[in-house]
């Protein structure tokens, strides 16, 4: 089930063309949508990025992620952070790093609000290089889920970038 799940986020298929060897694509899809509610996803990621020692660098930066016309529809669009920009609707990733470049932290913004809003709750202090921090989001956005943002609601946005971020933290 995880599998067919992190193929429709890697490929960026829509949901209903997960190959058939995954189970049933209604199946993988309510299961991410449920556990990514329930912040089982965010919470994966969260205990993967802790099991280390506390890092001595630590990196701030975010990307702007381009909603897709399916998810920037409906009421409510700030509390699904999307928001509006010159390029039309986007959503922000926050994204804190290690000294090796590894995820440690994630947050999910509307795109017109400046970085250094989420700076405080993602960060105590700033180290270069900031390389590292954009070579996270470069792995990252090879998620084609995640480099353009398909889903209506923050959770399962954010339950993208966590899980493929998990995956990053582990290969």
């Amino acid at each position: 089930m995880i599998s067919g799940i992190l193929h429709v986020l890697k490929i960026c298929c829509r949901w209903q063309d997960a190959p058939s060897a995954y189970g049933p694509h209604t199946t993988i899809y309510i299961r991410y949508n449920r556990w990514s509610q329930r912040g089982i996803w965010q919470s994966l990621f969260a205990k993967i990025a802790a099991a280390g020692p506390v890092p001595d660098e630590l990196m701030l930066d975010a990307s702007d992620v381009k909603a897709h016309r399916s998810a920037a529809g409906g009421k409510g669009a700030w509390s699904q952070a999307i928001g509006r920009s010159r390029g039309g609707f986007t959503s922000k990733i926050h994204g804190l790093a290690d000294g090796r470049g590894g995820p440690v932290a994630l947050a999910l913004t509307p795109g017109n609000v400046a970085d250094i809003r989420m700076a405080l709750p993602l960060l105590r202090a700033i180290v270069p290089p900031k390389r590292l921090i954009e070579r996270l989001f470069g792995h990252l956005k090879t998620w084609r889920r995640v480099a353009t943002r398909y889903d209506r609601l923050a959770c399962n946005s954010l339950a993208a970038v966590a899980l493929a971020a998990c995956v990053l933290a582990w290969t």
